[in-house]
């Protein structure tokens, strides 16, 4: 209604409306992004070489994802490359060159926000082959992201948003009193959640996963119950460590 009425009044007495400002574009950047998307945008143009050589920006990648053995640029790279920029940006990454491993890492993204990491399928949806990339955004049924191994290169890319099985966001460690509690009571339980336990969450998914194993396997269902019993106990002691700390 006010616009309205602003673009009436400068018909009438001869002024400018003051024209829209348009969106910025997929490759600009925004302030306010995470830092592993400004990271990424530095890398925009970095390409495969072809025949016996490789590019050593390629290899730094895989270096900074934590697999510094791979040698050559014809290994998949996507998932490489948004693990060097995760870290490398003080954030730990799914420590795995399989794109969909992402699905089980962080958190869940409900509504994608750029420099957020989207894992699409490749193939068949219930197979295990996938791309992961930065989300930049979406129009026409398409996301637009920002990864590795796009057309042999670090790149912008669009892919049919069909293909999208999730949107997942590093783990954001808590400063409260309740994740300190936590994170002392796995260390005296000698699990290691810098490197593989990096929300409680995790600890039940790897306590389901012994429960599956157990199927065929009965010791390992001891070890499930014994995991998600101390779960219990890490929650019930950090909460009320953080009603003590506000003398409740």
């Amino acid at each position: 209604m006010f616009k309205f009425l602003e673009d009436l009044f400068a018909a009438i007495f001869g002024g400018k409306a003051v024209a829209p400002k348009e969106p910025p574009k997929p490759e600009e950047p925004v302030r306010g992004e995470p830092a592993w998307l400004k990271l990424a945008r530095q890398e925009i143009g970095t390409k495969e070489i072809a025949g016996a050589q490789h590019n050593p920006e390629i290899l730094g990648y895989f270096r900074d994802a934590g697999f510094p053995e791979i040698d050559n640029d014809e290994t998949a790279w996507c998932a490489g490359f948004t693990n060097a920029m995760l870290e490398r940006s003080g954030n730990a990454g799914s420590k795995s060159l399989a794109a969909r491993s992402f699905l089980t890492w962080g958190n869940e993204v409900k509504k994608p926000y750029p420099g957020c990491v989207a894992v699409l399928t490749r193939g068949d949806p219930r197979g295990w082959q996938g791309h992961v990339g930065l989300w930049l955004g979406e129009s026409d049924g398409k996301v637009s992201l920002l990864g590795g191994n796009q057309g042999n290169q670090v790149s912008i890319a669009q892919f049919p948003k069909s293909q999208v099985l999730g949107y997942r966001e590093p783990f954001k460690a808590s400063k409260s009193r309740t994740m300190k509690a936590s994170t002392t009571q796995m260390a005296l339980l000698g699990l290691d959640g810098a490197v593989i336990l990096e929300s409680q969450s995790q600890i039940s998914a790897i306590g389901d996963l012994f429960g599956q194993i157990g199927v065929t396997i009965p010791q390992f269902l001891l070890v499930s119950f014994l995991l998600k019993i101390a779960l219990l106990c890490i929650i019930i002691y950090a909460r009320q460590d953080d009603l003590n700390s506000r003398g409740r």
